[in-house]
């Protein structure tokens, strides 16, 4: 994955464009995964002038970033896959650690997926994708 980046401030990528290169790889060609972004909370609507006009309601507070399934073998159904994406200095917040207890108590994959410095965009696309597949793998042998 050849990644291109908003120039972030010193070097550093912005959670927004490494969830975006992320989201890309784990829906690529050829893979058994697909997942899509989802916003939590409330988030206000407003007009030109910056005025409120209404708001929308996203998924729970505390829902994973990315949301998608796992593609099962034909024996089995596919499986709920959640992916928390965080900065060099992201940390998961109380709401999200129950999030993540939730999802895995029902059957699902939860995965927390950190972006660190010493290492490019690339490379951490790579390391991302590497512990989705971890996780999946994990699940699959411990027969759930």
């Amino acid at each position: 994955t050849q990644a291109i980046i908003r120039s972030g401030v010193s070097g550093r990528v912005p959670e927004s464009d490494f969830m975006a290169h992320l989201r890309a790889a784990l829906n690529a060609p050829g893979r058994n995964t697909r997942v899509v972004r989802i916003n939590a909370g409330v988030h206000a609507i407003r007009d030109e002038r910056g005025k409120r006009r209404s708001t929308v309601a996203g998924a729970p507070r505390g829902s994973a970033d990315l949301s998608g399934i796992v593609r099962a073998p034909s024996e089995v159904k596919g499986v709920r896959l959640e992916i928390e994406v965080k900065s060099a200095t992201g940390k998961q917040t109380k709401e999200q650690a129950e999030w993540q207890k939730f999802i895995e108590s029902w059957g699902g994959v939860y995965v927390l997926v950190k972006y660190y410095r010493e290492h490019d965009l690339d490379e951490n696309i790579r390391m991302g994708v590497t512990a989705v597949d971890a996780a999946i793998e994990k699940r699959r042998a411990d027969g759930c």
